[in-house]
């Protein structure tokens, strides 16, 4: 008889797998606000009906940034442009990188903020 699989559930019955899936996608969803943020023209739509915002994140995932942490990570290591090359991808501009940095200490404020010191404006 095959043994069972590990329970992956965690507490109140939510999957792991499922918690997990839902980290991604809401890193996902940051690095793609970050990209609108950084670069605001790449939010508008083409003659052809399609935004940059979608090209610019299928050759981010293509090279494993799936989050801004990793996309910083490389920004900072003068990475970003070397992984994009060896994967076929067009580079970013010198521009894209220092908007990019320019937007770093937005970030970390970002990070430092706890939710109950923080309050929406209507």
């Amino acid at each position: 008889r095959a043994p069972r699989p590990a329970d992956t559930r965690g507490e109140g019955g939510a999957s792991m797998a499922c918690e997990s899936r839902r980290a991604t996608l809401e890193q996902e969803n940051q690095l793609r606000e970050f990209l609108k943020v950084s670069r605001p023209n790449w939010s508008l739509l083409t003659k052809n009906g399609t935004s940059p915002i979608n090209r610019v994140m299928a050759k981010l995932r293509d090279i494993g940034v799936n989050d801004v942490a990793e996309l910083m990570r490389r920004v900072r290591h003068n990475s970003i442009n070397m992984d994009l090359d060896e994967a076929g991808h067009s580079h970013f501009s010198e521009e894209t990188i220092k908007a990019f940095r320019a937007k770093q200490p937005f970030l970390r404020a970002l990070n430092c903020l706890k939710e109950p010191h923080y309050r929406q404006c209507d």
